[in-house]
This record gives structure tokens, sequence and C-alpha cells, in this order.
């Protein structure tokens, strides 16, 4: 292979895994933006709350796929509440949590994970596939380059969550 062609080869790849770099990126920064939205428009049992001024617990179980994407969301509020962004260790207590992310590095303790949380008042949120489909609440799914969100009605209410009809509008399938 002579040096120009070895060079273009290069070249091709650097954008490439660049473009990848950063459409990984949008889609991440996409699915931090739904994460805050979330406590905009999904309401909680008071008893959810240690106190009236207790901020909103945004939890991610497992390794964390959204690099720097979430730090601009824990300097925002959601309906007055400050937002709390922790990271948690495999088998740390998520009861305390309002919004759990589990990631993909969790699957195999998928369904021991949402047994514990059941009628627990934490939405659960993962981009696994099937997530809603087997008890998860809500699933990102990526649908022609967008993220899209799948939503299990029947797992929202039975923790005594309240889910906005706007936000049941951008769903793309919500599972009763």
């Amino acid at each position: 292979m002579g040096k120009i062609a070895a060079v273009c080869l290069l070249a091709t790849l650097m954008v490439a895994q660049y473009t990848t770099s950063a459409a990984a990126d949008m889609e991440y920064r996409v699915k931090a933006a739904y994460l805050y939205n979330f406590l905009r428009f999904v309401d909680w049992p008071e008893q959810a709350f240690s106190s009236d001024d207790a901020s909103y617990e945004l939890c991610l179980l497992g390794h964390d796929p959204f690099g720097s994407s979430l730090t601009p969301v824990s300097s925002k509020r959601a309906r007055k509440r400050s937002i709390h962004l922790r990271h948690l260790q495999p088998n740390a207590d998520a009861s305390g949590c309002h919004v759990l992310f589990i990631s993909d590095s969790e699957a195999k303790r998928m369904p021991k994970i949402l047994r514990r949380l059941r009628t627990a008042p934490v939405l659960t949120v993962s981009e696994l596939p099937g997530f809603a489909k087997h008890g998860g609440m809500v699933g990102f799914v990526i649908d022609r380059g967008k993220v899209r969100l799948e939503v299990n009605l029947a797992a929202v209410r039975r923790s005594r969550l309240r889910m906005s009809s706007k936000l049941l509008e951008v769903a793309s399938e919500v599972h009763r």
C-alpha cells in the first residue's frame, strides 16, 4: 500500500471514529435531557421525599455511559427541587432514588433489581432491549437514528407514580 493510500485510509478511519463518537455523545445528551424531563413530567407520592425541600435523587446503577452529559442536569432544578446525581455500586439499595438508570452492564441482575423495586416509587429506566416489556418502566430505544421511549404503564402505576399524558404522547410504544 502506498503512503498516500495509507494516509487516506487513516484519515477515513479517524473521521469515522469522530463521527461515531459525536453521534454517541449526542445520543447521551438526548437521554440526559429525557432523564431531566422525567423529573418534570412524573409525579411521585409525597412519602417518596423526606421533606418538602428534599432533592430529586437521580441514580445510575452500573457502568456510566453518559460521561459528562448529565453534568448540566445536576445543576438544574425541577419543580422547585434540586437534583442530586448518585452513582450506585452493584447491590446498593436504590429505593431512595426517584429515577434509576440501569446500565446494560447490569443485564444479568436486571430481573432481581426489578423485583426488588417492583412497588417502590422509583422510575426505572434503561436502554437494554425489551426493558419496558420485561417489567421496567421506561426503555430507551433507537429508531431510525432517534432516541425513542417505550413505557410500561402498568409498572409505573404499580409503583404509585403518575406519568403525564405529555410524556406518554412522545413514547413510541406504551405497554398497558
